[in-house]
């Protein structure tokens, strides 16, 4: 139920791409977070490969978080 927002490539096909430069900062900087926080789960440190990391992958919450 929390992640209904489709995908980051269909709100930016949706929406004509993403021109808002705030908006960009937000979405860039909540993937670069989740990434660090992948990367630093007890047990997970080291072990992450992102071999398909692409807008079609990321997932949104109806919010954009």
């Amino acid at each position: 139920d929390r992640y209904h927002g489709g995908n980051l490539f269909d709100y930016i096909k949706e929406n004509d791409g993403i021109k808002d430069e705030r908006e960009i900062y937000s979405l860039t900087a909540q993937l670069g977070q989740a990434i660090l926080d992948m990367h630093l789960t007890k047990g997970m440190a080291h072990r992450i490969a992102h071999h398909d990391l692409k807008p079609e992958n990321i997932i949104l919450s109806k919010d954009l978080k």
